[in-house]
């Protein structure tokens, strides 16, 4: 039999396992994977708290939402199978991937020199789609000699490349960013005396905000061609030691960089 054990503040009394007992049908882990991903889907109280199993192979991977926050997996066996924890993190790449942009990948967990590892990818002409850069970031990760020292590793499947590591080490946190164009939607009620911030973060500077107070008679263009004038106007934006971050235009549908938009009040 094997047992999978979830934890999470959400279930009742904050654990829920999950038995399956090994059939005969169950002749390779493939197979035994499958099953114990369709036992998992099938239950109800995990069901309810949206937490869902998928098998790729021999692996049995869990998502939850993130709203519910962490949830701990275990597994455990009283026969000859074995059940291997590991924790896993998702990148997933959009939109147009551009030749010469640079994506940063930072992997944080308690195994690495100094609690993490950041690594930089430059986008090659091939990196024509989504799916392709997404398998190259994923060989990038495992060419990694610090990574692949702490047994962490990635795969990629479609746009959504997965890191995972052992759960003997701890949380794993993903970080990502890439020094490109991104675009960003003013959209919403106009309001005058609001004011509309932009968050814009890189290695080589931090994180710098722009903000535009909102007067009245503005539009949406208007308040984008605003933040735009006050992103490009800024020396600091406009000198980094890597490429330099552009101001957001109408139509651009390129890589994402790490920008937050924001809106409040005064």
């Amino acid at each position: 039999m094997i047992t999978v054990v979830f934890t999470n503040s959400t279930l009742p009394g904050g654990t829920h396992s999950v038995n399956y007992t090994v059939h005969l049908t169950d002749t390779s882990l493939t197979i035994l994977a499958a099953s114990v991903a369709a036992k998992i889907n099938n239950d109800a109280t995990l069901t309810a708290a949206f937490i869902k199993a998928t098998a790729a192979g021999a692996v049995v991977s869990t998502t939850a939402p993130a709203q519910i926050g962490n949830v701990t997996v275990s597994g455990s066996s009283n026969g000859t199978e074995t059940a291997t924890n590991i924790v896993k993190n998702t990148l997933t790449i959009g939109g147009v991937p551009t030749t010469g942009d640079r994506i940063n990948v930072t992997v944080m967990n308690a195994s690495l020199s100094g609690g993490q590892n950041s690594l930089q990818y430059t986008v090659a002409p091939g990196d024509t789609t989504p799916t392709i850069l997404a398998s190259s970031i994923t060989t990038a990760i495992n060419a990694d000699t610090t990574l692949s020292a702490a047994n962490i590793s990635a795969t990629s499947n479609a746009a959504v490349v997965s890191i995972t590591a052992p759960s003997a080490t701890g949380a794993l946190t993903v970080l990502s960013s890439t020094n490109g164009v991104n675009i960003e939607t003013v959209g919403g009620t106009i309001t005058a005396g609001d004011t509309v911030s932009i968050t814009v973060q890189d290695a080589g500077f931090g994180k710098k905000t722009e903000t535009y107070p909102v007067v009245s008679g503005n539009t949406t263009t208007s308040i984008a061609t605003g933040l735009a004038s006050a992103i490009n106007g800024d020396s600091t934006l406009s000198t980094p030691a890597s490429p330099p971050p552009q101001a957001v235009q109408p139509s651009q549908s390129l890589l994402p960089r790490s920008i937050r938009p924001s809106t409040r009040n005064r």
